[in-house]
């Protein structure tokens, strides 16, 4: 595996580790590029630096679980200046951090980029007509047959559907500030602001089609902490991108 952050012997798993890392697969080094242009894309709200404070958050309440919010904050508060993806190297040759402890994770595009191959694997095989869920989801159709029709599903009811879409070689990804937590009293979600060094639950549900599934993943992880005014901004540089969002008080919002 590439980009596991579990298995030692993966590649994202020695760079974290060692800082640095050469000599490894195409795809690597394609979906880092893809990474470095949604960063630049969100202005940096897309962080994969951000691993660093997801693991202090864990670490940190697995061995103080009754630790207060203070000593919490001051203890996050250590992790800000290993936040950062400016400076780190990224060549087809070698891939280098920015900075000695820091560590990235690819939860927020991996998914979709599996997504993605594994759609191409079924082209190549002559499969035209699939809709693919390798935990994004992606709908192949060929020219004359009808779209795919999937459905969003109600976070706090996932017996209820939000809406209702049709994907026609396009891809869904979807973003939810409730779907895990760090925190047995479900406090602390696994979605982190890298501005406020905070998780964010300002949303509900961030559900994006566009036409891959890693470029649907990426956004959707990176709007999850952008008010709607940034996300009206970032798709203004986008064509055949949709947002829906579902905010903490349940307003729904559909963006293009």
């Amino acid at each position: 595996m590439l980009f596991s952050l579990y298995r030692e012997d993966s590649v994202l798993s020695r760079l974290n580790r060692d800082g640095e890392v050469s000599g490894f697969a195409g795809d690597f080094y394609y979906l880092m590029s893809l990474v470095d242009e949604h960063v630049k894309l969100t202005q940096g709200v897309s962080e994969p630096t951000v691993a660093v404070l997801w693991r202090s958050y864990r670490d940190f309440i697995v061995e103080y679980p009754e630790a207060t919010p203070e000593m919490l904050t001051a203890e996050i508060e250590k992790a800000r200046g290993l936040l950062g993806w400016e400076g780190i190297e990224l060549t087809p040759e070698r891939i280098r951090l920015a900075k000695a402890g820091q560590s990235i994770t690819l939860n927020g595009i991996a998914q979709g980029f599996i997504t993605d191959r594994v759609t191409d694997l079924l082209k190549q095989q002559g499969i035209d007509h699939a809709l693919i869920n390798m935990g994004e989801i992606r709908g192949v159709v060929p020219l004359g047959k009808a779209a795919w029709t999937v459905g969003i599903s109600d976070p706090e009811d996932e017996q209820e559907l939000l809406q209702t879409l049709s994907l026609a070689n396009q891809a869904m990804a979807t973003s939810s500030s409730i779907g895990s937590y760090l925190s047995y009293e479900k406090k602390i979600g696994h979605i982190f602001n890298p501005a406020t060094l905070q998780s964010d639950d300002r949303y509900l549900s961030v559900t994006v089609v566009a036409k891959t599934a890693t470029q649907a993943d990426a956004l959707a992880t990176a709007f999850s902490v952008m008010p709607i005014e940034l996300i009206k901004d970032v798709l203004g540089q986008l064509t055949d991108v949709a947002v829906y969002v579902l905010d903490n008080k349940r307003q729904w919002y559909e963006l293009s």
